[in-house]
């Protein structure tokens, strides 16, 4: 699974619905069990989602999904 699918993962393993925050304590653990490789690649990933729609930052909680990014995450092979 590349970066960009195991950020948008996240959300369908913490049950994140579009509209929904992920909480930035559930992301900061997650990219710590991340190899140096994969976060390395994160950063490009992260921006990727943001600049495709897939979720919106500016929530004080964490990162936001989208509806285009709720229908990403449905896509996701399992």
């Amino acid at each position: 699974m590349n970066p960009v699918q195991k950020i948008l993962a996240l959300f369908r393993t913490h049950s994140i619905a579009a509209g929904e925050v992920l909480p930035k304590a559930h992301l900061t653990e997650e990219l710590q069990s991340w190899s140096p490789a994969e976060k390395g690649q994160m950063r490009n990933a992260w921006h990727m989602l943001v600049g495709e729609g897939l979720i919106a930052e500016g929530h004080p909680d964490g990162p936001t999904l989208t509806e285009k990014g709720a229908a990403a995450v449905a896509a996701l092979p399992e």
